[in-house]
């Protein structure tokens, strides 16, 4: 999964995800950066188990 953050000041804003889902067990992978000030994070399903090692 990749979520793009572009800065934008706003009183409000929307949303990602919504409420009452259940929590999901992911571990970020990888993040760039850009000038434009665009941030991409890469996300993978965690393996606990193995997380925990």
């Amino acid at each position: 999964m990749i979520i793009s953050i572009i800065p934008h000041l706003l009183e409000s804003g929307i949303r990602l995800f919504r409420d009452g889902l259940p929590e999901q067990n992911i571990k970020l992978v990888n993040s760039q950066t850009f000038a434009s000030g665009l941030v991409q994070l890469s996300y993978e399903k965690a393996n606990l188990k193995a997380d925990r090692v």
